[in-house]
């Protein structure tokens, strides 16, 4: 088994350099040699090497590439098999009994993207149902205070291990117990694709769900209620995605914005620039985007005394080498890992990615009052609002849908020059969009009870 390790380790270095090299079909033959060992893995009940080697494949080899296609190509090679493993370990004779008692459960210890979307569906469904008993279960003994801080507001209990588990199964047992004690009938996985697939094998609830946040990466059992967001109609319910049967459901973005200090924004703002500078706050995996790099290059030649400011856990190594190329580097600043409220309002025009999108940060910088640059695309911002292209172009002059590459450079060139650009957005604008997340929850209500 220790060869096996080192061979997926091998494997996993081999696809990266391909990768690097843009040499895509060596690229795939290295990450499904690597995806086989995890399987194997998983075929021999090896609990705890098959879903430390899951993540560390999701991490390296799927998250580098942020399309459909590519995540159900990745997680299909292996789900069914720690499907099944997380049901060798399962105890048959367990009742787990219904109830309306729910649990979104979290991987993070940390507020993310979907960590937000999570805590605004919260709120909101406490406005709409007041009675409604929701915890937090966490399979981390870490809880940010800032998290701990927000659930304690809204009277939601956090439900967290005292100490580390010696192993996965180690887990799945204590989690399965925590909804019996708790009388948790349905239990919501939350956006990553990781370890899902095997916890929910072994069952954890009467009413098991994944709800995920980006791709349609996996699909398990009937057993299990699939939510998805994306492309769809607004107004439709279900739809197959992958050959499978999936709810349909654009989640709530519109986060609750606070003004910053404006000193300290002018502060910030003019170590970059005296003028308008362009942004995205977004994970390093985004910029891999080639489409939106030769944009972004383009934008950027175009408005000569502009600059742009960018986030990641990590710089990306390929928008530096294409910013290096284009003698860029004196006007592009990477961040790091920031604090998106502040820097959603510092941005003048924010940049969103595409074809995988911005939903937080780019509804954040809107929120702020800023200018928004969109594509219609369809895992971008627009798709989760508006059911059609032409909706979306007129719904508030902040935020400008693209319907292709050429007119998202002109929009943003255009923003850029614009000297009587309205600094803030619309109020009834907010109250439309708020409304529009509200109603969005009562669907998810509807959703998970039925």
């Amino acid at each position: 088994m220790d060869l096996l390790i080192r061979d997926f380790e091998n494997e996993v270095q081999s696809a990266l350099s391909a990768f690097e090299k843009e040499d895509i079909s060596n690229f795939y033959a290295h990450h499904n040699n690597a995806g086989k060992i995890v399987k194997i893995f998983a075929e021999n009940k090896k609990i705890d090497e098959a879903l430390y080697l899951e993540d560390l494949f999701y991490k390296k080899l799927v998250k580098i590439i942020e399309t459909e296609d590519h995540y159900n190509k990745s997680f299909s090679i292996f789900k069914d098999e720690l499907w099944n493993c997380g049901k060798y370990y399962s105890d048959k004779k367990n009742n787990l009994k219904p109830s309306k008692v729910i649990a979104f459960m979290i991987q993070s210890n940390v507020i993310l993207g979907h960590t937000e979307v999570v805590i605004l569906m919260i709120k909101n469904l406490k406005l709409l149902y007041p009675n409604l008993q929701i915890y937090i279960l966490s399979f981390s003994t870490k809880i940010s205070d800032n998290f701990k801080k927000i659930m304690d507001d809204l009277n939601v209990d956090i439900l967290a291990p005292a100490i580390n588990f010696n192993g996965y199964l180690e887990s799945f047992s204590w989690g399965r117990k925590i909804c019996q004690d708790f009388n948790i009938g349905t239990a919501i996985w939350v956006s990553v694709p990781t370890t899902v697939s095997c916890i929910f094998g072994y069952g954890l609830a009467y009413k098991q769900i994944y709800w995920t946040l980006k791709f349609h990466a996996i699909y398990m059992d009937n057993s299990v209620i699939h939510i998805g967001c994306g492309n769809f109609e607004l107004n439709k319910i279900k739809t197959i995605v992958n050959a499978n049967l999936w709810k349909v459901f654009n989640p709530p973005l519109s986060l609750e914005v606070t003004k910053n200090n404006q000193q300290a924004i002018n502060v910030v703002k003019n170590r970059f620039s005296n003028g308008k500078i362009f942004g995205t706050l977004a994970r390093e995996e985004k910029y891999n985007s080639k489409e939106f790099i030769d944009s972004l290059i383009t934008i950027l030649k175009k408005c000569p005394e502009s600059i742009y400011i960018y986030t990641g856990r990590t710089n990306s190594p390929k928008l530096l080498n294409e910013l290096k190329k284009f003698n860029l580097l004196n006007r592009c600043f990477y961040i790091g890992w920031v604090d998106t409220n502040f820097y959603s309002e510092l941005i003048d025009i924010f940049l969103e990615t595409f074809p995988f999108g911005c939903a937080i940060t780019g509804m954040q910088s809107l929120l702020q009052g800023n200018v928004l640059i969109s594509k219609w695309d369809n895992n971008t911002l627009p798709r989760f609002y508006f059911n059609d292209f032409l909706s979306a172009k007129r719904f508030t002059d902040n935020w400008k849908c693209a319907s292709n590459k050429d007119e998202y450079i002109n929009y943003a060139i255009e923003a850029y020059y614009d000297k009587s650009q309205s600094e803030n957005i619309n109020a009834n604008i907010i109250k439309e969009i708020k409304l529009l997340d509200r109603n969005k929850c009562q669907d998810f209500f509807n959703i998970i009870n039925s």
